[in-house]
């Protein structure tokens, strides 16, 4: 799957808000058998749906890497407020608790998404607002 532009930055005026929901996954979850390609999907405003593709690992860090290209294509834009639609507990908490989270997971990978996603929401965006939708709404809104 391809990434595709990035939004105009005239797109983000001055105080607007990015609207992001986003999900993703793995193809295999169980650690025992290795894990699977990690995938996601994301929009930005309501916008044309990005598809993603990641390198073998959980689904956990397929949810936070397909946040945090979307988080990224948000700051280049010039956004300052975000506000992240998903259904992943575990990335909406990493993203919420950004500014006072100073310790991460066991795992040398998640270790580096978490502390990834700490560094974009800390240094690009004013204003971080996370809201849970059930699996329902992602399945609905991306297929997966």
């Amino acid at each position: 799957m391809q990434q595709l532009n990035l939004i105009e930055a005239s797109d983000a005026e001055a105080g607007a808000t990015a609207v992001i929901e986003f999900d993703g996954g793995s193809t295999c979850n169980v650690p025992k058998w290795g894990y699977g390609n990690g995938y996601g999907s994301y929009r930005i405003n309501g916008g044309e749906i990005k598809r993603v593709q990641f390198e073998p690992m959980s689904a956990n860090c397929g949810e936070i890497s397909t946040l945090l290209c979307a988080l990224k294509e948000a700051s280049q834009a010039g956004y300052k407020n975000v506000e992240i639609f998903g259904d992943s507990k575990i990335a909406l908490l990493r993203c919420h608790r950004a500014s006072k989270q100073k310790k991460f997971s066991r795992t040398e990978m998640f270790l580096r998404l978490s502390s990834e996603l700490l560094a974009i929401c800390r240094s690009s965006f004013q204003n971080v607002k996370t809201t849970w939708h059930p699996r329902s709404k992602s399945v609905e809104n991306f297929g997966h």
